[in-house]
């Protein structure tokens, strides 16, 4: 018996535009995250959006803009620059975009997919998988309180970013 069709553990912008689509789909999903409810969505890296992608997530999912006005994004971008080591050496590339606050605008998915459905449960640190006939059928987690907690879901999916919580604790079996 699953409790979830979908288990995403981790609730940056992937994890919740996944749980957003999967919710809107109709399915019943969970967003796992470390982080109290309000912190959800903070991270200090990666705060330029290419608008390719922005636009990309209005046309096919109804993911609105992130907004000047409401404070989700600081500026209009039209080129992206990466440098690394020394300043000179540097990538540019000419690409319209969004320069956002990762908090503000990361609330307001977390908030958009909730309104479609989606069950958000934060202090969730996870911690484990529940592996039935060599099939993952869940995750472990303890709670802010330091309970142990069990989620089963026909899917889960790994959205922790280079932590790799769950990817982590696969088998070597599964991974072949």
């Amino acid at each position: 018996m699953f409790d979830y069709d979908v288990c995403v553990v981790g609730g940056g912008p992937s994890g919740v535009i996944c749980a957003y689509s999967i919710a809107k789909a109709g399915y019943k999903c969970i967003i796992l995250d470390k982080k109290p409810r309000e912190l959800i969505g903070d991270k200090n890296c990666g705060d330029a959006l290419d608008g390719t992608h922005t636009d990309l997530l209005k046309e096919k999912l109804g993911i609105e803009l992130p907004s000047l006005k409401k404070g989700e994004a600081r500026d209009l971008i039209k080129t992206v620059t990466i440098a690394a080591g020394r300043l000179e050496n540097n990538l540019s590339a000419q690409t319209p975009g969004h320069l956002v606050n990762r908090l503000i605008y990361g609330q307001r998915l977390l908030k958009d997919a909730e309104k479609l459905g989606a069950e958000i449960r934060p202090n969730s640190t996870v911690r484990g998988l529940i592996i039935e006939d060599n099939q993952i059928v869940g995750v472990e987690y303890f709670s802010k309180e330091g309970q142990k907690h069990q989620i089963k879901a026909k899917i889960t999916v790994d959205a922790s970013g280079i932590t790799g919580v769950v990817r982590k604790h696969i088998p070597v079996k599964l991974k072949q």
